[in-house]
């Protein structure tokens, strides 16, 4: 055997003596692990329960918002923490109630001004120490505490494998009369109770307190729930809260139930444009508007005229013009009577030696023209565009008498 192919072998050898060793120290097995809510399942918490409403002959949906009230004997089920973002919907609640609607709502709404009427309240109980004597009034929470003395409310690290399972039983209303009160197995942290001032009224109790209360407020009726939504996502599969659900919400065939877990807003963008496209339009138009006109232009509004050589009159027009409008009225004055002058000490004889007054007589015989007006026409300063028109025809019709050829 060549050295190579020795080689070889003992690669062979090692790779299988590699593969038996992770074989017989290794083992497959299966384990089942929860699937995480997909599609409306994991969009809206009441999806179970509205399959079990629909299973036992009822009609149940799921509102985003509290935007208009169900129909009298309807259930609604409030759980939304921003139903009540205007004040009319308060009363209209109420009155909805009254009418013969059945509110069945999340203790944490208590809180609210607006829901005082209903008289339910939540009580916190204090812990109880050791050394505290068995006679206090205080209510102990050993309802609420593991075999390791925790409260499982409050470690998290305690709800790994589930909170523990404990009992509610049904007392008053309807139950009083029967023989066994009905007894529901509940897995969710209880952490405070709820109290009435009726004792009468029906109610599912636990060694905590009541968790779930229900009144009558005129022909309709409020149902308080304690325990932390049981019948959202998962934990209607738990235990008897399905039971639990249909205790609460006192179902029967034929109900309505009507769900507002949440209050979701309309987005601006879309309330915008429901509420003023009109102005929205315009405005978008009037902002088209302004960056075409403020954007550089490549060429001019209108075609420039053809090049044309202009004559001397045009273009001493033209200057006179644009000195005139562009307020250099003064210095138009100034040429023109400095164009006189120049002329006068050409035409006059002895004119240079004359004063103000006899330069002025002087041009006044020579142009047979009005001493006085001439006088006017002289001064240095115009007053309005008017005055400064007639300063100027007056010195010019004087110029060009002075100029004209003098007869024989």
């Amino acid at each position: 055997m060549t050295r190579p192919h020795f080689i070889n072998l003992l690669v062979l050898l090692v790779t299988i003596a590699i593969g038996y060793w992770f074989i017989s120290n290794t083992q497959w097995v299966e384990e089942s692990r929860p699937q995480p809510l997909t599609g409306e399942a994991a969009i809206d918490p009441y999806y179970a329960a509205r399959l079990l409403v629909k299973a036992l002959g009822a009609h149940a949906q799921t509102l985003p918002r509290l935007d208009r009230l169900p129909p009298p004997n309807t259930t609604l089920v409030l759980s939304s923490h921003f139903w009540n973002l205007f004040s009319e919907q308060e009363k209209a609640l109420h009155e909805w109630v009254k009418a013969g609607g059945h509110l069945v709502l999340d203790a944490d709404l208590l809180d609210t001004a607006s829901l005082h009427w209903i008289g339910v309240k939540r009580v916190y109980p204090k812990r109880t120490s050791d050394a505290q004597d068995e006679s206090s009034k205080e209510v102990d929470v050993t309802d609420e505490v593991t075999d390791e003395g925790v409260n499982p409310y409050f470690d998290p690290e305690t709800l790994q494998d589930g909170p523990r399972c404990r009992t509610l039983e049904e007392i008053g209303g309807q139950a009083s009369s029967s023989s066994e009160p009905r007894r529901i197995s509940l897995c969710t942290p209880l952490h405070s109770r709820l109290e009435y001032a009726d004792k009468t009224a029906w109610r599912l109790q636990a060694r905590l307190g009541s968790q779930v209360i229900r009144i009558a407020e005129g022909r309709g009726k409020v149902t308080v729930f304690n325990t932390q939504d049981p019948f959202t996502y998962r934990g209607l599969l738990f235990e008897d809260h399905a039971q639990y659900f249909v205790a609460v919400t006192d179902l029967q065939r034929g109900d309505s139930i009507w769900f507002i877990p949440f209050e979701e807003g309309t987005p601006l963008l879309k309330l915008m444009w429901q509420k003023g496209a009109a102005v929205i339009v315009v405005a978008l138009l009037a902002i088209a508007a302004a960056l075409w006109r403020a954007t550089p232009r490549f060429g001019p509004l209108m075609a420039l005229p053809h090049a044309t050589r202009r004559s001397l009159r045009d273009q001493i027009v033209g200057s006179g013009e644009f000195v005139r409008r562009t307020k250099g009225q003064q210095a138009l004055l100034h040429a023109q009577q400095r164009a006189l002058d120049q002329l006068a000490r050409r035409r006059i004889a002895g004119y240079e030696t004359l004063s103000m007054q006899d330069r002025l007589a002087a041009i006044a015989r020579a142009c047979q023209f009005d001493a006085a007006e001439l006088g006017r026409a002289l001064a240095p300063e115009a007053d309005g565009a008017t005055a400064l028109e007639a300063k100027l025809h007056a010195l010019e019709s004087v110029r060009r008498r002075l100029a004209a050829p003098r007869k024989p």
